[in-house]
């Protein structure tokens, strides 16, 4: 069985590898999104997802409200997003200060830039202040506290490796 598994690892990318006239198939667009948190479960509290991690449709994420997965069996009930790909300009991979961590650094356009900063303004009336969740690929990477008024359009999405940063801008960019 190991063996078998093994080959299985191998075979797609001795098959990537080869020279071939069939076209490729490009990897999916991006799907990030900003979002207010309006309640935040445990794992241990049975709440139905939206969607699972890496398979939510562009359908399921365009609803005004979500409930999806985080870190540690966390999940969050979500609203609508303030900003979505489609707002975001240009994205760049980085690392941070944790060599073994990278982070996507984000640029949004106007559209985007406003939403953040209407969204941010209403988190910090709220007591105490609100959350605002980064979801990417309809998983929740980052959830932090609002503790200023984000007005400048850049955000930064942190948790990924290295090949993670770089793919996720290069989709982002696409």
């Amino acid at each position: 069985m190991r063996r078998f598994v093994s080959l299985l690892f191998f075979l797609p990318v001795v098959l990537g590898a080869c020279n071939s006239d069939e076209p490729t198939v490009p990897p999916l667009p991006a799907q990030v999104q900003e979002r207010p948190v309006v309640k935040v479960f445990g794992p241990d509290d049975h709440v139905h997802l939206t969607c699972q991690p890496n398979a939510c449709t562009p359908s399921e994420l365009r609803a005004s409200a979500v409930t999806l997965a985080g870190a540690a069996g966390v999940r969050y009930r979500l609203g609508p997003a303030f900003f979505t790909e489609a707002q975001v300009a240009s994205a760049s991979p980085a690392p941070s200060d944790d060599p073994t961590v990278w982070v996507v650094d984000l640029t949004l356009d106007a559209d985007g830039t406003k939403g953040l900063e209407t969204a941010t303004k209403e988190a910090l009336r709220q007591s105490p202040a609100g959350k605002v969740a980064a979801v990417v690929d309809g998983k929740v990477v980052s959830a932090p506290v609002v503790q200023a008024v984000i007005d400048s359009g850049r955000v930064e999405l942190s948790g990924f490796t290295q090949q993670q940063a770089q793919d996720l801008a290069d989709r982002l960019n696409a």
